[in-house]
């Protein structure tokens, strides 16, 4: 096992299996798409944001905490160059943020080419959202799934919307 894992997992196997994947130049430009993130203002939320601000896309960040989320886009204007950023609250694990979240949204009568799923959170003790959810089920599970569910609209007016969900090894 240790000398196939060594070759399946860990850098090696991601670089190995990396070959196979599409290359950065077929994804192309992506002026004119909309991409909506989760968890936005760190970790793979703002890598995620990054590379399609990059490729020029209009990017809205969708974070629980506004303070955090503005630091996030002043720093991806400044390295990407692409002022087509914007933020919201929207607590993944907050159900009645969700959906103010998307009666906002609804009024810019914009479409969603692409919703990343990526928000997430580990407390050192068990928590519950407002509704009384445990957090974590409540972001991982609920918040996705109603999330998805309101975004839904927006996703099929894009006329080729995409839905990606993160999940971590936590």
């Amino acid at each position: 096992w240790y000398l196939d894992g060594r070759k399946t997992y860990g850098a090696a196997g991601y670089e190995r299996a990396r070959a196979s994947w599409f290359k950065d130049s077929d994804i192309g430009d992506m002026t004119g798409k909309v991409v909506a993130i989760t968890g936005a203002n760190k970790g793979l939320g703002f890598a995620a944001a990054k590379q399609v601000a990059e490729l020029k896309a209009e990017v809205h960040l969708l974070c629980r905490n506004l303070t955090a989320a503005e630091e996030a886009k002043k720093r991806l204007v400044e390295v990407t160059k692409n002022s087509n950023i914007f933020v919201h609250e929207c607590d993944a694990s907050d159900f009645d943020s969700i959906r103010a979240f998307g009666k906002k949204f609804s009024a810019t009568q914009k479409p969603i080419h692409v919703l990343v799923n990526n928000a997430g959170g580990m407390p050192a003790e068990r928590t519950e959202n407002r509704q009384g959810k445990e957090t974590i089920m409540a972001c991982g599970l609920g918040g996705t799934m109603l999330l998805t569910s309101v975004c839904l609209p927006f996703l099929a007016a894009s006329g080729d919307g995409r839905v990606i969900n993160v999940s971590s090894g936590g």
